[in-house]
């Protein structure tokens, strides 16, 4: 198999019934079997036989949520063997040779849809870091931007209130001891009073807990507590815990 010709083929899902026959075989019937992936160049297709590189086959597939049958001719540039025995599986690829303007047109906008559906699914999480110790930011944030996050910082209360608002992180990294006019706890009790951040977990840093700012942590959303210092392994491991929820 030849290793630059798969990738000429994106890994988008797109799984549908495809009819299928080989071109010159003309007094053959159409076998059905399902695609694996698809691109602008082709799809890839799992075979119970083994075809040839160069193979030339005639497809009848659709699009999910259209109608309207996808015709064309294809070339097989590579083929796999997913299983041995018996029943054999065989994964080809398969590079459109023949097709009409509006099929390539259809899937085209398809393709490119699909692949902005999976940059967004990938899309890196968005953590708020709060503290007013620039070090302690600094630090946190090269933690985290290694880890592929995306960081926002505040180092004061109403301006981490502000960027929750309009940013909707997905965690909150959190110092309860904030030398301003709000702290952690006011930052926390504040969030939770705003259906929009009320859910948004977070993590309290703090050398020190005391009652009167466990009650002010508030009710809603998923609360954690991590004393300082923290370790890069004991942040990301509270991390995946508090995402996961």
């Amino acid at each position: 198999m030849d290793m630059e010709e798969r990738r000429r083929f994106p890994r988008l899902p797109f799984n549908t019934k495809v009819e299928y026959k080989v071109l010159d075989q003309e007094e053959a019937r159409f076998f059905t079997t399902v695609t694996k992936d698809i691109s602008i160049g082709g799809i890839c297709i799992r075979l119970l036989e083994k075809f040839q590189p160069g193979t030339i086959l005639k497809l009848n597939f659709s699009i999910p949520g259209l109608n309207k049958p996808i015709i064309a001719k294809g070339r097989i540039v590579w083929v796999r063997q997913l299983s041995t025995g018996i029943s054999r599986l065989y994964e080809s690829g398969i590079e459109f040779a023949s097709i009409n303007d509006d099929d390539r047109k259809i899937i085209t906008e398809f393709t490119e849809k699909r692949r902005g559906d999976r940059m967004v699914e990938k899309a890196p999480k968005k953590i708020l870091i709060v503290d007013d110790e620039e070090d302690i930011l600094t630090y946190l944030s090269n933690i985290l931007k290694r880890a592929n996050y995306q960081v926002i910082s505040a180092s004061k209360g109403r301006e981490a209130v502000d960027l929750a608002i309009h940013e909707l992180p997905d965690l909150i990294i959190l110092d309860i001891a904030l030398l301003d006019d709000m702290d952690g706890g006011d930052v926390a009790f504040t969030l939770s009073e705003k259906p929009s951040t009320a859910d948004i977990p977070i993590i309290f840093l703090t050398a020190l807990m005391r009652k009167d700012e466990e009650k002010k942590l508030g009710k809603s959303g998923r609360r954690y507590m991590m004393a300082k210092p923290v370790t890069q392994v004991e942040l990301l491991k509270m991390i995946d815990k508090a995402l996961i929820g």
